[in-house]
């Protein structure tokens, strides 16, 4: 474990943060399949601000559906923003740290790469100076820690529910203040797999309700980039397939690719 003394280095230590960038960059997001506090808008987000002036050049992005513990044999769409970086002399971006990884292994290979990365929520944590690498690997460290504590929790607290089902047939769930009577199977990637096929059903009779409107709405807008279309789209009050009012270009890219199957 770092000590206190080398977290806050790597808080305070500012490197290149808050200058105007110039260059080629390559976004990676990732979300899981399951729900998460931070999704694809809001890494999206981070991104663009992140990119607040100079002359830089977003050339494309990657969005990968799978959980940050996959190694990176696993996770096709990091492979692929990688390769591109690496042909273009492109900076790969990603929103915060335990979007690309919590491991420390993960983070120092990539590293061992020579790839040229940010984290953009803490900007200081760049592939492109000692200091910067070094901080890199101090964050990871923690991330990993906080990761294998809420994984312990969380075994934990499972165990203590299953005991007290046993004893007294039910427990009360402080969340929905509900009875709970079952654990069920034991298999997450039961419930994630049936949870991913019910959205998948979701967004494509979105598509069939919305398709005729969302092109036309598209068809009549001068900016065709991903970005500009998802300007229109928000500006004409579409709700997204989840409900929300705005959208980005990746739910833009998604719904054509939909439209299309």
């Amino acid at each position: 474990m770092p000590t206190n003394k080398q977290i806050t280095a790597a808080q305070e230590f500012k490197g290149t943060a808050g200058q105007k960038h110039k260059g080629k960059y390559i976004a990676y997001y990732r979300v899981s399949t399951q729900k998460q506090s931070l999704g694809l808008a809001a890494q999206e987000t981070i991104v663009q601000k992140f990119l607040n002036g100079g002359t830089w050049q977003l050339i494309n992005f990657y969005v990968e559906k799978e959980s940050g513990r996959k190694s990176l044999k696993d996770r096709p769409q990091l492979r692929a923003a990688i390769a591109e970086c690496k042909a273009k002399g492109a900076t790969l971006l990603v929103a915060r740290l335990d979007r690309l990884s919590r491991s420390v292994s993960f983070v120092s290979s990539l590293q061992d790469t020579e790839l040229r990365f940010t984290i953009c929520d803490m900007p200081h944590l760049s592939s492109d100076n000692p200091q910067g690498r070094m901080m890199l690997n101090i964050m990871a460290s923690v991330a990993e820690y906080e990761a294998k504590i809420i994984s312990e929790r969380t075994v934990k607290s499972l165990a203590e529910i299953n005991t007290t089902i046993k004893k007294s047939k039910k427990h009360l769930s402080q969340s929905s203040n509900k009875y709970i009577t079952s654990l069920g199977s034991g298999r997450p990637e039961v419930g994630a797999r049936a949870a991913g096929v019910v959205r998948k059903q979701k967004a494509d009779d979105f598509v069939t309700l919305n398709q005729k409107r969302v092109f036309a709405i598209m068809n009549a807008t001068s900016n065709k980039s991903l970005r500009g279309l998802a300007n229109a789209l928000t500006l004409a009050k579409v709700k997204t397939p989840r409900g929300n009012e705005k959208w980005s270009a990746s739910q833009v890219s998604n719904f054509i690719k939909r439209s299309k199957a």
